[in-house]
């Protein structure tokens, strides 16, 4: 079919012209058979090629297979019932990414003149859209999946604390029953370590999870590091090394312990989920840095730091690296590289660190690896508070009654056999109602209560109330298998 037969099927060339040049989508006559005859400057421009090489072309070679069969069928359906839509089919450009179009196709005339006019609008902007709508959709999703963790963890560190009480507990009446010299003192002693060990276990992950409450302390470092290598290690991707390196004489720094863990733990991830197939490397470094005014001005976080000593965590992998114009994104709660990226991990870190006054620093090449390095302010006025020791309590006796409540049987045992070995006589109830019952018949020899903070029936609160009510002058200690945050 001719230009001027075409002109023919909708009035004249000139109009023809008019009407493709001012169109703000891509408009196309083809052939039957799929061949462009004609069409605007749009299609060119959305996919990074000239209009002029496309004349003459087949329309079904901008589509992969699959997209072309679509294609071609709506064409047909348009040829045989005058018209067809696509709401969305992907045309391949040059460089080997898609553009995302909708398709309006119609049939021009009748035999023997038949063309086929199709309409294109770009629609990759809204694809786009709706695939950020759903990266954040993705990260509701696992925020809301971190506070479910966080709810497991209390629950899970409450049930497992209460074991380590038995475990602990009975280990301890053991040690005073077993002379210096006793063969079988050893081995109570490594039962001893080893619970301790899955105290701390559970700490740490009561941190991670966010269950903990804020505690500023003196801390170095370089200790945190060293009681997070066993979590971190079971963090990390199996075919990925983890090694670590902290620098002589590091300042302390004055933070909650818990959030330096936070940082550690989502860093080590990220470096680790870096590697995607390959075996690498990652490397913790703790040291110190005096940095100068404006020295942190290219901080990805907290840029602009007044000069000064700081401590210093660098998490650094060898891994896929980060492309330059993602490198200002990367601390976005929204971003992520990986499809199955959580995005959350660094924006928490960047939340932490401002919080005191520090900064982040990244190094990264594609292909290379990354290297992320947290600033956290030296405290050089600062010391180790000095531990203090506990006096032999081998000669110590107590006096009077203890009403220990609580609805776990191990730890009512330990209780029990530990205050007694102290000259304490021990009542013991199973929850709140019947240990406020217990101190009505004995209101007058209890001279304390241990009383646990979840327990069912009647609540802790209620039966406190109730103690306190009956004598306002008894002490009463709180005892709780949660996290103080919980408690």
């Amino acid at each position: 079919m001719s230009t001027d037969e075409l002109s023919g099927l909708v009035g004249t060339t000139q109009v023809i012209e008019e009407l493709l040049g001012a169109s703000g989508e891509a408009i196309l006559i083809l052939q039957p058979d799929g061949q462009i005859r004609k069409l605007n400057e749009r299609l060119g421009e959305w996919l990074g090629r000239s209009s002029q090489e496309l004349v003459g072309t087949s329309f079904f070679t901008l589509f992969k297979t699959a997209q072309k069969i679509r294609v071609q069928d709506a064409l047909a359906d348009a040829l045989s019932d005058g018209r067809a839509e696509l709401a969305n089919t992907r045309a391949l450009k040059p460089d080997g990414t898609m553009a995302h179009f909708g398709l309006k196709v119609s049939r021009l005339g009748d035999e023997p003149n038949i063309a086929l006019l199709v309409v294109a609008r770009d629609i990759s902007g809204s694809m786009q859209t709706g695939s950020k709508e759903r990266v954040i959709d993705g990260q509701i999703k696992y925020a809301q999946k971190l506070e479910s963790l966080g709810v497991l963890a209390g629950g899970v560190a409450h049930d497992f604390n209460n074991l380590l009480v038995g475990i602990l507990g009975n280990a301890g009446l053991a040690m005073m029953e077993l002379d210096e010299e006793h063969p079988t003192r050893e081995s109570v002693q490594l039962i001893e370590a080893a619970a301790v060990k899955a105290a701390k276990l559970t700490e740490q992950v009561l941190s991670y999870s966010g269950r903990r409450k804020s505690t500023l302390k003196t801390v170095h470092l370089g200790e945190v590091v060293e009681s997070m290598k066993h979590l971190l290690d079971i963090s990390r991707a199996r075919q990925v090394s983890l090694d670590y390196t902290t620098a002589e004489d590091v300042p302390l720094v004055f933070v909650d312990p818990s959030d330096m863990q936070q940082i550690l733990i989502n860093l080590v991830t990220n470096a680790s989920e870096s590697h995607v197939a390959e075996s690498g490397s990652v490397q913790v470094t703790v040291g110190e840095r005096h940095c100068h005014v404006g020295e942190l001005a290219e901080a990805v976080v907290g840029r602009g730091l007044p000069g000064g000593h700081y401590v210093t965590i660098s998490v650094s992998d060898t891994g896929e690296g980060i492309a330059p114009d993602n490198l200002g994104k990367l601390f976005e709660p929204s971003f992520s590289t990986r499809a199955k990226g959580r995005g959350l991990g660094l924006a928490a870190v960047r939340g932490i660190v401002e919080s005191y006054h520090g900064a982040v620093t990244v190094r990264s090449e594609v292909g290379t690896g990354t290297e992320l390095c947290v600033f956290i302010p030296a405290r050089i006025d600062l010391q180790m508070p000095e531990e203090t020791t506990m006096g032999s309590l081998d000669d110590w006796r107590g006096d009077g009654t203890i009403l220990v409540i609580d609805d776990e049987e191990s730890v009512r045992q330990v209780a029990r056999e530990t205050l007694s070995r102290f000259g304490f006589e021990v009542l013991t109830s199973v929850d709140g109602q019947e240990g406020v019952e217990t101190f009505e018949k004995h209101r007058d020899e209890v001279v304390a209560v241990l009383l646990d903070v979840t327990m069912p029936g009647l609540s802790p609160e209620e039966a406190l109330l109730e103690i306190r009510r009956m004598r306002s002058d008894v002490g009463v200690v709180i005892s709780s298998g949660y996290g103080e945050a919980e408690a």
